[in-house]
């Protein structure tokens, strides 16, 4: 029964053709209103509808990664990759490289990520995990391996729209107004030659240090 003074929103039963009594959730997202279910009992019910609202204001609320006609559950990480793995292309890849990754995947990242949903693995964890390893003992080298297979399975999700791209705001106070267009001098020609060559060592510096757009 329901706690004297709660209200449950959101949650809707019915019987099913066996005359047993199921539940379904009810949530309104980007003013679409999202079914979920069915449920067994009220309190799986209401448990799933508490967590769903929580990850909605939290903005982690994804209703295209769950089963709309049975137990809801989000997709774990262990479950994509084996998806991952079963779609990886062989053309152009060795069979020691699938191996490896395979092997890194085992040992080290399903351990940390596997039964966690692929869309709550966030860039802070990551970097906790990361550092966990080098504190392990594990040297460079190992650790950026390691590192890269799980940005390959990761970057991966976000072109299969597991999870979603997050595109990059333009500044406030940028103008729409393209700038005049200036007369291109030697001395012009040779100071962007400077900068560039400035920018490029800057950058294949930290390309040696990492290259991992998950890190």
């Amino acid at each position: 029964m329901t706690r004297a003074g709660r209200k449950d929103r959101g949650l809707l039963s019915k019987s099913n053709t066996a005359g047993k009594v199921v539940w379904f959730v009810r949530l309104y997202h980007d003013g679409k209103e999202r079914k979920f279910g069915s449920f067994t009992t009220k309190t799986e019910a209401r448990d799933f509808y508490e967590k769903r609202k929580q990850d909605q204001k939290d903005d982690l609320f994804f209703p295209e990664r769950y089963q709309t006609r049975q137990k809801a559950v989000p997709l774990l990480f262990k479950d994509y990759v084996a998806q991952w793995e079963a779609n990886y292309p062989t053309t152009g890849n060795k069979p020691t490289t699938l191996k490896t990754y395979h092997h890194r995947l085992q040992k080290r990242i399903l351990p940390a990520f596997g039964e966690q949903p692929v869309v709550a693995i966030k860039r802070p964890q990551i970097k906790t995990w990361v550092a966990a390893l080098l504190r392990e003992g594990l040297d460079f080298d190992t650790t950026k391996g390691y590192l890269l297979t799980l940005s390959g399975v990761l970057t991966q999700a976000v072109e299969d729209t597991i999870i979603p791209s997050i595109r990059r705001s333009t500044r406030a106070n940028s103008s729409s107004d393209p700038k005049p267009l200036r007369r291109m001098t030697r001395e012009t020609l040779r100071s962007l030659r400077h900068r560039k060559s400035r920018r490029c060592c800057r950058r294949e510096r930290a390309a040696t240090r990492s290259s991992i757009r998950w890190c």
